[in-house]
């Protein structure tokens, strides 16, 4: 919902800035609310696009039905190596030391 918003509103401010950019072609503007008005719907369109984002994706983190995972599971296993570099006595390695 925030993104549509926020598109719509960013595309309204852009239209208003590119119908300026085409007036400032042929002479000047005057004193017209209508550039501080585009550039606020230009930001306000960024804003609601970029929030609207993280709002789905927060979304899609929490909605998540895969529990967090340790890769060395999904591997298979690799041994655990302390602080001295040697892996402790537990019988052989199943795997080779990167």
């Amino acid at each position: 919902m925030l993104g549509s918003l926020g598109l719509l509103a960013f595309v309204a401010g852009m239209a208003g800035v590119g119908y300026l950019a085409v007036l400032k072609l042929f002479g000047p503007i005057g004193h017209r609310p209508l550039l501080t008005y585009s550039l606020l719907g230009v930001l306000l369109g960024a804003q609601m696009v970029s929030i609207g984002f993280l709002a789905e994706l927060l979304i899609a983190v929490s909605a998540r039905d895969e529990a967090n995972f340790s890769i060395a599971e999904r591997v298979g296993g690799l041994r655990k190596i302390t602080r001295s570099g040697e892996a402790p006595d537990n019988g052989p390695p199943k795997s080779t030391p990167i």
